[in-house]
C-alpha cells in the first residue's frame, strides 16, 4: 500500500501527515519556511493549528489560517489524511500576519487554483502507485510464500534428524532456519505495511517472547543475558503476527554493533501499570545510533553489512501496539559507548 511518505516525495508545497503530527516535510519548489520551523519547535499553537485539521469535513478541502499568517489546505486520499501547508493563498484570507508573511515570503503565495490542482495530482498519481504497489505486493507475496514452505521443509527434516543424533551442525541449521523465519517476516511487512493495521487481540508474555528469541539467537559464548524481576509474568495485547519481531529486531540490532564478545543485557521489569524492557549493549565509537535510525533505509554504520529496514519496521509494529521504541547512547566511566533501546507497554 502507498504511504504518505510516498505522497509527500511528489509535493511541490510543505506537507504534513494528520494521522501522526510531526514537522511538516518540504515541498519540492517550496521547503518549509524558517518562521514555521522556529514556531513549530518553539510552541503548542502549531500543532493545534493541525488538530483543528484533523476535525474538519475533509470530503471537501478548505483552507484554514494558521495563527502566524500561514495557510493550510486539509484533504484525504483514501485511508491517508494530509495537508499542504506553510503558504500564503489568494485571494488573502486576511490579517495583518498574512500581509507580513506575504513580504516576507513572497515565494510562499500562492493561488487557490494551484492549490486544488495540485491536490488533484497527489490524489491521481497516489491513487496509480497504490495499485501498482498492490500488484507488486501480491506477487511478491506469492513468492515468499514458496520460499518459507522451502525453509519449513528444511526447519522440519534438521529437527527429525536432531532428534535423533543430537550434533552441533544439526543445531546451526535449525537456528539458521529460524533466523530465516525471522527475516521473512520483516521482509513481508516492508512489501505490505498494512500488516501493522492488524488488531491487538492476542494475550502474550513479553519475557516469553524474548527468552524464545534469545534461544534463537544467543551465540556460542552465550554472551546475551536476559533477566527479569522475580514473580513478575507481565501479559501485554499483541498482533502475534508482528509482536515478536521487535524482540528479533532488537536482539540482532545488538548483535550486530556490539564488539565479538562483548555483553548484551536484556531487562524485563515492572514500571508501575507498565513494562519496561531495555536492550543494552556496547558499541563502537564511530557508530551512529540516532532517532533517524528508524527511518526507512538509515543504517548506523556504512561499514557494517543491513538493509537499514529492520528499526523501520520494529517502530511501526511498536506503533501498531501504542508505544514507540527509543535510543539513547552515554558514554560510561571506562570510556566505552553504551547503546540501549527501550519501550514501556501497558500492561494487562
Amino acid at each position: 500500500m502507498a504511504t504518505f511518505e510516498d505522497v509527500a516525495a511528489l509535493s511541490t508545497l510543505p506537507i504534513i501527515n494528520l494521522k501522526e503530527i510531526s514537522k511538516p516535510k518540504d515541498g519540492l519548489m517550496l521547503p518549509l519556511c524558517l518562521t514555521c520551523h522556529k514556531n513549530f519547535n518553539k510552541g503548542s499553537k502549531c500543532k493545534e493549528h493541525y488538530l483543528a485539521l484533523v476535525k474538519l469535513d475533509l470530503s471537501q478541502p478548505k483552507i484554514l489560517q494558521c495563527p502566524f499568517g500561514f495557510a493550510s489546505i486539509a484533504f484525504s486520499i483514501d485511508y491517508l489524511k494530509c495537508a499542504i501547508t506553510g503558504f500564503v493563498p489568494y485571494p488573502r484570507l486576511g490579517g495583518d500576519e498574512e500581509r507580513n508573511q506575504n513580504k516576507r515570503y513572497p515565494e510562499a503565495k500562492t493561488t487557490q487554483r494551484n492549490l486544488y490542482a495540485l491536490l488533484n495530482a497527489l490524489r491521481q498519481t497516489f491513487l496509480k502507485l497504490d495499485k501498482l504497489q498492490g500488484d507488486i505486493i501480491k506477487n511478491e507475496s506469492m513468492a515468499l510464500h514458496e520460499i518459507r514452505k522451502l525453509n519449513r521443509t528444511i526447519k522440519q527434516t534438521a529437527e527429525r534428524s536432531y532428534d535423533a543424533n543430537h550434533t552441533e551442525d544439526l543445531l546451526q541449521i535449525l537456528k539458521t532456519s529460524e533466523l530465516m523465519s525471522k527475516q521473512f517476516d520483516v521482509i513481508e511487512i516492508l512489501a505490505n505495511e498494512s500488516l501493522v493495521q492488524l488488531p491487538t487481540n492476542t494475550v502474550s508474555e513479553i519475557y516469553k517472547v524474548f527468552d524464545k528469541c534469545v534461544h534463537i539467537y544467543q551465540p556460542a559464548d552465550a554472551r546475551i543475558k536476559l533477566s527479569g524481576q522475580p514473580g513478575y509474568y507481565p501479559k501485554v495485547m499483541v498482533s502475534d503476527k508482528t509482536f515478536p519481531i521487535i524482540a528479533t529486531v532488537l536482539i540482532e540490532n545488538a548483535l550486530k554493533y556490539s564488539p565479538s564478545g562483548s555483553p548484551i543485557a536484556i531487562s524485563v521489569e515492572k514500571d508501575g501499570d507498565a513494562c519496561a524492557v531495555k536492550v543494552s549493549n556496547i558499541i563502537a565509537s564511530n557508530i551512529k545510533l540516532e532517532p533517524t535510525v528508524f527511518n526507512r533505509g538509515v543504517r548506523a554504520s556504512a561499514d557494517i553489512d543491513g538493509s537499514g529496514n529492520g528499526l523501520y519496521v520494529a517502530q511501526l509494529i511498536a506503533k501498531q501496539h501504542n508505544m514507540l521504541i527509543s535510543v539513547q547512547c552515554s558514554t560510561e566511566t571506562n570510556g566505552s559507548l553504551t547503546c540501549v533501546f527501550s519501550f514501556r507497554m501497558k500492561t494487562i
